[in-house]
């Protein structure tokens, strides 16, 4: 529909509204001053209303004339603008920090269960990183600590003192003071 005839039409609908109005309120021994002051308002809104109509329409209309142009001329440059901000999205990719995301991690129970009576002395405690437990060497707890946030690991020299640290840390159902972090 051309914007003139919808502007046209909204007229007409505020014309027709307000002899309604008028013809009401002179039927009344007494004009509200409150229906005439929100009519004011609702005609000041219905008006910019059509304002912003008419601007989206002459947006829309001016979009469609540059748009020939843009696929038939310039769809190489377009391309390559494509490319060249793909490949810069890889590189900050590539350079940004990961996002990491909460598990769940394994219970107390769970790694009493793991590792039972008589199975080492020494011990890798990883609080906060990729897989929490226990860990025999450094080097296996490093690689599940590397890069993590807040990591949290220790050495213990019994099972008993790490599951007590492992315990005393867990606090609560989803173990909030144990982490598993996962990149995303």
């Amino acid at each position: 529909m051309p914007p003139y005839i919808f502007n046209f039409e909204i007229h007409t609908h505020i014309h027709h509204f307000l002899s309604a109005t008028n013809t009401m309120t002179e039927s009344t021994t007494a004009p509200s001053t409150s229906t005439s002051t929100e009519l004011e308002v609702l005609v000041a809104l219905v008006g910019r209303l059509s304002a912003a109509s008419m601007e989206a329409m002459r947006l829309a209309v001016e979009v469609q004339a540059r748009l020939p142009a843009v696929v038939a001329g310039e769809r190489a440059a377009a391309t390559a603008a494509a490319d060249a901000a793909a490949a810069a999205a890889a590189a900050a990719e590539l350079t940004a920090d990961p996002v990491w995301v909460r598990g769940v991690p394994k219970t107390p129970a769970e790694i009493v269960a793991q590792y039972p009576e008589g199975s080492g002395e020494t011990w890798y405690v990883v609080i906060r990183g990729r897989e929490p437990g226990f860990y025999r060497t450094s080097a296996e707890a490093d690689r599940v600590c590397n890069g993590v946030p807040n990591q949290l690991k220790e050495k213990k020299k019994s099972r008993r003192d790490a599951i007590a640290w492992y315990r005393s840390l867990y606090e609560g159902p989803d173990g909030e003071g144990v982490q598993k972090w996962t990149e995303a």
